[in-house]
């Protein structure tokens, strides 16, 4: 999980960069082509404005939808049966999940003792300062839990998001469950996110979310516009790429 002090100065980098590009420069080429009376400064003025603009509008727009999502989530009670749910990774502390994808996984845990014959993707693979794949980490919690082997299967490839949904695609297309609704269980900060992926990759998807404190949703939600964009990227050159891809 990325930490408080790398989010603040990673926003805070931002910001100047944007301010200095997009706000300052804008400015300083119209009163250039004012004073010296060059059409061309003024014209391009207008335009990184305009897009300044565009882009603050369609950002606070995103944003607040995203914060709207968080809260609209269905619950245990009324999310209906699914024959696979995906956990989706979240980090590890030494060999056992962190405290945030711990939360996903006894949400996970809670529909699986609801639902028997749910099977479970675990998805996440080794990040560079983990000593194990998320997903080995996360079946021996399951496992631990009470969940049968049987019913879990590791996708222990992916690094983000995209590769989460993805890979997990992937899995059920060789089980012969691609065209059958999945369930995903993560944090509200992420299901939209990873909603959205799911279905850009044509998955038939619900999702369940494990609800987090403040200070994790101003941090992940603050980057959920550009993070958002990234993940779409990533599955657009999976689909151009993939030549297997349905």
């Amino acid at each position: 999980m990325i930490r408080n002090s790398y989010i603040i100065f990673l926003a805070f980098f931002v910001f100047i960069v944007f301010l200095i590009f997009f706000i300052i420069i804008p400015i300083r080429l119209v009163k250039k082509g004012k004073r010296e009376n060059k059409k061309k400064f003024k014209i391009l003025g207008y335009i990184l404005g305009f897009i300044t603009f565009i882009f603050l509008i369609s950002y606070v727009l995103f944003e607040g939808f995203y914060i709207y999502k968080m809260d609209t989530y269905k619950t245990l009670n009324n999310v209906g049966n699914y024959n696979y749910e995906i956990i989706l990774g979240g980090g590890l502390n030494g060999y056992k999940p962190g405290s945030l994808l711990q939360k996903r996984l006894d949400l996970g845990i809670d529909y699986l003792e609801e639902h028997p014959k749910t099977k479970v993707i675990v998805s996440g693979g080794k990040g560079a300062n983990e000593l194990i794949p998320e997903s080995e980490a996360m079946e021996n919690y399951l496992i631990s839990n009470g969940i049968s082997k049987d019913r879990i299967i590791q996708e222990n490839k992916s690094k983000d998001t995209a590769q989460n949904i993805e890979f997990s695609k992937r899995i059920l297309d060789k089980l012969g469950a691609g065209n059958e609704k999945i369930l995903i269980v993560t944090n509200d900060f992420h299901l939209y996110r990873a909603q959205l992926i799911a279905d850009t990759l044509g998955m038939k998807n619900a999702g369940i979310a494990c609800c987090s404190n403040t200070s994790l949703r101003l941090e992940y939600t603050a980057l959920a516009y550009p993070s958002t964009i990234k993940s779409l990227l990533e599955v657009e050159l999976y689909k151009n790429h993939n030549k297997n891809y349905k």
